[in-house]
């Protein structure tokens, strides 16, 4: 989760994993959807892995 984050790039925002339901300045959202459309897509659910190491 980013909150109050500020000057980041079109760039650093394109690696990543996800930005569904972010909430971004429409000069840095359109592109962004043009580039890289899968980022805005709800993430699939990823499998936990447990660790028995203590």
């Amino acid at each position: 989760m980013v909150i109050g984050a500020k000057n980041l790039t079109i760039d650093q925002l394109s690696k990543v994993k996800t930005l569904y339901n972010a909430k971004l300045d429409q000069e840095i959202e359109k592109p962004l959807r043009e580039k890289h459309p899968a980022l805005f897509e709800k993430p699939k659910d990823e499998p936990v892995f447990f660790s028995n190491e203590t």
